[in-house]
Order: C-alpha cells, then structure tokens, then sequence
C-alpha cells in the first residue's frame, strides 16, 4: 500500500497502488513521495476539488490523517 491512512481515508488505494506500480517508486518512502509530487496531486485534487472542508473532517479523524486548513501567518495570529 502506497501511502497508508491517506488511501484509506479517500478511498484512492487502488489508484494511488497502480501509481506507485506504474513509477516504480515505493510511495511509502518520503523521498519517492517527493518525486512523485505531481503524479500523486493529479489522482488527490479531482477528490479534494469534489468536497468542502467540512467534508474532510471525520473522514480524516477516522482514519488518523494529520491535516489542517491553510492559513496565512497573519491569520493563524489572529485565531
């Protein structure tokens, strides 16, 4: 399995699985991850672009994914 919680909490294993196959890369190293950057955004974002924040939370918290909402240093002051 490539990369573990993140597989199991979009539901993408498969996916993620025949990427990994297909660079020949262990995704499961951090290095290869790295390299394999761009290849692992195009299988994720069409599942992020298809939900709200909102949506992400239990999925995430279930599953044991560390996460968090981008925010700028100014607002993460102001919070």
């Amino acid at each position: 399995a490539a990369v573990g919680r993140n597989q199991a909490a979009t539901g993408l294993g498969g996916e993620l699985d025949a990427l990994e196959k297909r660079l020949g890369l262990d995704l499961s190293q951090e290095g290869n991850r790295f390299l394999a950057r761009d290849a692992i955004t195009s299988v994720l974002a069409p599942w992020f672009h298809a939900r709200r924040v909102d949506d992400l939370h239990e999925p995430f918290r279930k599953h044991g994914v560390t996460w968090g909402v981008f925010r700028s240093f100014g607002q993460a002051l102001e919070e």
